[in-house]
Formats: C-alpha cells, structure tokens, sequence
C-alpha cells in the first residue's frame, strides 16, 4: 500500500515542477498583438516595379511618416540590370539631385513615380533609400524590389 501513494505522490511533485518551471518561460514571450516600432520616423516604405512594355519599368516608391516631416521620400534610387554571368550590376542612379519631385516638403506622405527605359527581357531590381526628416533630426531605411522582367 506505501508503494501506490509515494508513486502517486511522485508523480505529482513531478508535474507540479514541470508546471512551475514552464510558467516563467511563457511569461516572457511578447503578446501576439504587441507592436515593435522600428522607427521613430516611418510608419510605412514600400517599393514596387511593373514592367510596362518595350522595356520600360514603371518604378513607385511609397512613403508615409508618422507626422507632417519638413522633408519625405526617397533620396536615391538605384536600378540594377542582370548581367550574363547571373550577377546584377547598378545601370541607372536617379538622386533627389538629378530627379525632380523625390522629395517633398511638409507632407505626412510621399509617391514617388519614375519610367526607367530598360531593355525588353532583360531582368531588374531597384533599391530606394526612403527619408523622412523634421526639427528633431532624420532618418533614412532603404528598401529593395524583387527582380522583374522588362
């Protein structure tokens, strides 16, 4: 009759510290609906490229801030070709230089639309360096395209 009731007993010491030991590990793991912010800047930055025909890409880099920025969206912008050896090389620089209308100004939000004349059946990507800047500083979070076919 003793062997019965310390197994039982054992058992449950068991479980009570299997149980006891898991509840920390559980406690420490975020909520499924807690939010990390990575900027204190950008709410948004997003970078798509559609080819149109002959060639060309119809290239729209999106940016939304947090709050009205003295200056938003994209300060360069790059576009890299395939080359035959299966390596991208950059092709074309678009700078907020030699661009009108990469930047705004006092604007929560910015799209910035650019046609590059490719070549047809050649394959793309495009990088863009996205920046927000107010009186408290600025920031700027570059964004990359997936390949296309021109």
């Amino acid at each position: 009759m003793k062997r019965p009731f310390i197994r039982i007993l054992s058992l449950c010491l068991f479980l009570f510290l299997l149980i006891g030991s898991a509840g920390p590990a559980f406690a420490a793991m975020p909520t499924p609906d807690a939010e990390i912010q990575d900027s204190n800047y950008f709410s948004y930055k997003n970078i798509s490229v559609i080819p149109t025909g002959s060639g060309k890409l119809n290239i729209t880099v999106n940016v939304r801030a947090k709050s009205i920025m003295a200056e938003i969206g994209a300060t360069q912008i790059c576009v890299y070709q395939k080359q035959s050896d299966g390596s991208y090389q950059e092709v074309h620089t678009y700078t907020r230089y030699n661009q009108p209308g990469m930047i705004l100004t006092k604007q929560a939000f910015a799209d910035v639309n650019i046609t590059y004349p490719g070549t047809a059946g050649k394959y793309y990507y495009v990088t863009a360096a996205c920046y927000c800047k107010n009186a408290a500083g600025s920031e700027t979070a570059w964004v990359g395209s997936k390949a296309v076919k021109a």
